[in-house]
């Protein structure tokens, strides 16, 4: 029974589980509040060091106080066990969502310090003050996503809710998403984060969670227009699908156009050694070289004034360029 339990090892037992929660929590990807949940956390564990230091009140109020901060705890460990391995997409479009769970727990676990406090005004005497700006703190947590993420987030709901499919914009909406969390627009690192909202619309649909499953899905439908969603192997394979069945029916026929993603936006020809800008713009390397050296500062496919003016090889791209020469 707990009541047969010392005191002293219950603190040592939940300093040991705040520790880990706030370790935890600390590293869940591009959340600064889960950052803010971490610091809190480690504070209330130097107050529990404090109070094993020192003889604790065992009363009841005292035990019911950290029976609360550990059921707190456990709550704040399962919501961090529930974001810790989602994508960086997914994480930005449940921003909101995240926000008000962090703040709830921090809000719950300020109130359940606040009891011990109180139960322990005397043990405390030395850390009252430190002790009242930390429950109080945390009890008025107002959390928020970023302007940044919420304009993004935003911009996406309108989207779908104005059932939105346009290649163009899909492409904006995907350059937007990924900028925002720090995701290279590459097709490797694009593929990775829609099969993270995969995986997530099964666990969903396995919840029976049908309004989160219905969500999933017009995102992915959404993004997937993006030409940096696009499977590179796939649409090249159709393309000469077409070109045969275009020569089948009459070889003097002339071939369609290449693929445009083969295609550098600067030359016009079919590239060779393709590299890609932050943007996710593809071209030739030597073109793009002579591009920046003529003092261009842009995009050269959308006009865009690039911060970023650095890139790097595409060899996804490259591949099955090479494969198209061999076909």
């Amino acid at each position: 029974m707990a009541e047969l339990v010392p005191v002293g090892t219950i603190l040592a037992v939940l300093s040991n589980q705040i520790i880990k929660t706030a370790v935890a929590a600390k590293e869940v990807l591009e959340k600064e509040s889960f950052k803010i949940l971490s610091k809190h956390l480690f504070s209330i564990q130097v107050v529990l060091e404090e109070l094993q230091s020192k003889k604790l009140d065992d009363s009841p109020a005292t035990r019911k106080a950290l029976e609360s901060i550990e059921s707190d705890v456990k709550k704040a460990n399962n919501l961090v066990e529930k974001y810790k391995n989602k994508g960086r997409f997914y994480l930005l479009i449940k921003c909101r969502n995240i926000v008000k769970e962090v703040q709830d727990i921090t809000r719950h676990i300020g109130k359940s310090l606040a009891a011990l406090s109180v139960a322990n005004i005397e043990v405390l005497s030395g850390m009252s003050d430190q002790v009242n700006r930390l429950q109080n703190e945390m009890q008025r947590a107002e959390l928020e996503a970023s302007h940044s993420q919420k304009r993004v987030v935003d911009k996406l709901n309108q989207a779908l809710k104005d059932q939105i499919q346009d290649q163009d914009f899909a492409n904006d909406m995907l350059k937007e998403i990924a900028r925002a969390v720090g995701v290279p627009i590459e097709p490797a690192e694009i593929s990775k984060e829609l099969e993270s909202f995969k995986r997530e619309k099964e666990e969903a649909a396995n919840r029976k969670e049908m309004a989160e499953v219905f969500f999933l899905e017009q995102v992915i439908k959404l993004l997937s227009q993006a030409d940096a969603a696009r499977n590179y192997e796939e649409v090249r394979n159709q393309y000469f699908q077409r070109l045969r069945v275009i020569e089948c029916y009459d070889p003097k026929e002339q071939a369609i156009q290449p693929f445009k993603p083969f295609v550098c936006c600067i030359t016009g020809h079919v590239m060779l050694d393709p590299v890609s800008l932050c943007t996710g713009t593809a071209c030739e390397r030597t073109a793009l070289e002579a591009w920046f050296n003529s003092g261009e500062k842009t995009d050269p496919e959308t006009g865009e004034i690039l911060e970023d003016c650095s890139y790097r090889s595409n060899l996804r791209l490259r591949h099955s360029l090479s494969k198209s020469g061999e076909s």
